[in-house]
């Protein structure tokens, strides 16, 4: 029997590496047929997608029945019917891989499937001829004779198709003869409907036992949590810190003997992340960034729950239901993705769903808005984040104000950008001043540049000056000359409130 160590430290190499190093890994192992029967299926499952299906045939080849069915049962599904094809490329991979040597194991791999879902497949791709009953069948395709005699069976497929059946069908008649002859009587006789239900049942079950919810359990995960807690505040210490992975700093505190229920829970949510948003585990990718966004949501509700002490994250890790956890760390991004979708409505033209916003503001506001937002190109999985999310929210916020001072309604700046024959997204929001401004260059001018530099100064952070970047003087006035006309408007709006003065960075030009 493998030790659990050595399939702890084979867990943690294969997670490292890339493609086809994760074969190199495992075909390099003494023994890597056991190993490879230690690895839970899901994870071997990934691998073999990575390195991809036909590369990897002699490790389906290796695995067990077990993994092998766990294979069939999240890779050949599309909601609750079995894609025939799919099941086909994977007995494909696995008898090339079995070679002579291992065809009993392969054929074994075979008859452990559900004989509903070999129905199933068998119906979409023969049909099965009685030979008892007198007359010849007329067959217009390749078919081919029973062992027994007792039916002819025709292949409707193409291309490789039929010889991938036929060989499947010769396996099992010389696996289990007698229960192979009653699949083929089945295939004539069973509805597709009966046999797919029943098939999807017993697929559920396994897929649970497996750590893995139906769609309604794992959409729960995405659901607000009733009195939810507030994001506890991290202590100065534990602020100044590293960004570290919370989640991965508390697994480094869990004691040995609740190691396994902890992985278990974190596998569990990786699980409803994919089931939730109907992930394919053939998209490598997009399977690895949301696996990415599960851990980063799990880390942040560890923040939330504990305030950042790694010790009291891991006791939150044993003690508390995943689903909870998991809440908690949903929280914080749906409170800034309605912000952003707020401010955005404040700034956008009508018919558009986009605010007119200079960079990288627009990004930020355009990533906080995603169904699972991000900041950036980052999944959101610390305290620190959801503050610069929030000042760049703050920052968006005192621009809408701003731009409303400044007269430029949505409305204003979708006429404008139809006078300049532009889309306003190409101009965003620094640009239309500038543009308005140089529009109507001839207007006189009251302000002088060093007044209106004055004001751009009050700017906490100017990225670009439109007064230094505008192209003549009569554009620069002009600008100087809106910024007289804004005063007193921004001047009144300070009375009312606070006004943070990187408003003033709409002056920006991209």
């Amino acid at each position: 029997m493998i030790q659990k160590s050595a399939t702890l430290a084979l867990r943690a190499q294969l997670a490292r590496a890339n493609g086809h190093a994760k074969l190199e890994l495992l075909l390099s192992q003494p023994n890597p047929g056991a190993l490879v029967r230690a690895l839970p299926p899901e994870e071997l499952l990934f691998a073999i997608h990575e390195i991809g299906l036909g590369d990897a045939a002699e490790l389906v080849a290796l695995a067990s029945a077990e993994q092998f069915k766990a294979f069939i049962d999240f890779d050949c599904w599309r909601r609750d019917m079995p894609r025939p094809q799919q099941v086909l490329k994977w007995l494909s991979a696995a008898r090339l891989g079995a070679g002579l040597n291992g065809l009993g194991r392969y054929r074994r791999k075979v008859t452990a499937l559900d004989p509903e879902l070999l129905v199933l497949v068998l119906q979409s791709t023969i049909l099965v001829h009685d030979l008892g009953e007198g007359a010849a069948p007329d067959v217009a395709g390749a078919s081919w004779p029973t062992p027994d005699g007792w039916c002819l069976v025709e292949f409707l497929g193409e291309g490789d198709e039929p010889d991938v059946v036929r060989r499947l069908l010769e396996d099992l008649y010389a696996e289990a003869p007698i229960a192979t002859a009653q699949l083929l009587s089945n295939v004539r006789v069973e509805t597709t409907g009966e046999l797919a239900e029943v098939s999807y049942q017993w697929r559920t079950g396994r897929l649970r036992d497996l750590g893995v919810p139906s769609l309604e359990e794992a959409q729960r995960f995405f659901a607000p949590e009733k009195n939810a807690a507030p994001m506890a505040t991290p202590s100065m210490a534990l602020a100044l810190q590293p960004d570290r992975d919370l989640l991965e700093a508390a697994a480094e505190r869990i004691p040995v003997e609740a190691l396994d229920e902890v992985e278990k829970k974190i596998a569990y949510a990786g699980n409803a992340v994919m089931v939730a948003e109907l992930i394919d585990a053939a998209d490598v990718a997009v399977a690895r960034e949301a696996l990415s966004e599960a851990r980063a949501t799990l880390s942040l509700g560890l923040w939330t729950l504990s305030g950042g002490d790694p010790a009291r994250a891991a006791e939150i890790l044993i003690e508390m239901p995943v689903q909870r956890i998991f809440q908690s760390g949903v929280a914080p991004g749906r409170a800034l993705q309605r912000a952003a979708d707020d401010i955005s409505k404040m700034l956008a033209a009508p018919g558009s769903q986009r605010p007119i916003l200079d960079a990288p503001l627009d990004t930020i506001l355009s990533s906080l808005r995603r169904r699972r937002p991000r900041l950036g190109d980052l999944p959101i999985a610390h305290p620190k984040q959801v503050a610069q999310a929030q000042a760049a929210l703050a920052e968006a916020r005192s621009l809408a104000r701003f731009a409303d001072a400044m007269g430029l309604a949505p409305e204003r700046i979708a006429s404008f950008a139809a006078e300049l024959e532009r889309a306003p997204q190409s101009l965003a929001l620094g640009g239309i001043l500038l543009s308005m401004a140089a529009a109507d260059a001839r207007a006189p001018v009251a302000l002088s540049r060093e007044q209106a530099e004055a004001i751009v100064a009050r700017t906490e952070a100017p990225l670009f000056r439109a007064l230094d970047l505008a192209p003549d003087e009569s554009s620069r006035e002009a600008v100087a000359r809106l910024l007289q006309q804004s005063w007193k408007r921004l001047r009144a709006e300070a009375s009312r409130g606070p006004i943070d003065w990187a408003g003033t960075a709409l002056l920006v030009v991209r």
